[in-house]
């Protein structure tokens, strides 16, 4: 599968752990020198900026996809990033789901509520015979150590199992996340 997009799931904060801030902008760089496309959630605050400053210093282009809940007028983003307001929640995750791939770093709800709504539609595909898309947790410092755990108990439990969870993955840092998405290329 060649990727060409990829969205990224990421806070709109930051958080008490630098190395996360740091692995964000290292993570925009190494995803601006793979991908042409680059989606994230907009703004220009917490990891979101991060993310976009790492992009920065590459060729790719961005979108920035906002609802209008969040969308600010005021808000200027640099020429490589493209703004796509949207108007409700539904039609915001349908753009993100145009990636090719996923990659999530730590954030609060709504983070996590974008890479599950991805993985709901990662077992949609199994039912429907349709290929799967990787979702890439970068878990700096354990931060995902809780949702890895829990994901396992569900197939430990019977509730889930290894073939909807195929494309569920863990890593420890932005490296290792594009090294999965472009092997080729390290």
């Amino acid at each position: 599968m060649s990727v060409k997009s990829v969205s990224v799931f990421t806070g709109s904060k930051h958080g008490k752990d630098p190395l996360i801030s740091a692995h964000v902008i290292q993570l925009g760089e190494l995803l601006g020198q793979q991908a042409e496309l680059v989606r994230y959630g907009g703004g220009q605050y917490g990891y979101l900026k991060d993310l976009m400053n790492g992009v920065s210093n590459t060729d790719a282009k961005m979108e920035a996809i906002i609802s209008s809940a969040y969308y600010k007028e005021d808000e200027q983003y640099p020429e490589f990033v493209s703004v796509i307001k949207t108007v409700t929640d539904i039609e915001r995750n349908k753009q993100f789901s145009l990636s090719d791939a996923f990659i999530v770093t730590a954030g609060g709800d709504g983070t996590i509520a974008e890479a599950t709504h991805m993985q709901y539609q990662n077992v949609s595909a199994t039912y429907s015979n349709t290929p799967q898309k990787p979702i890439i947790f970068v878990n700096t410092n354990d931060y995902f150590n809780g949702l890895r755990t829990q994901y396992s108990k569900a197939i430990e439990d019977g509730y889930s199992d290894k073939e909807r969870q195929a494309n569920l993955h863990f890593v420890n840092s932005p490296t290792d996340a594009v090294k999965l998405l472009y092997p080729k290329s390290f």
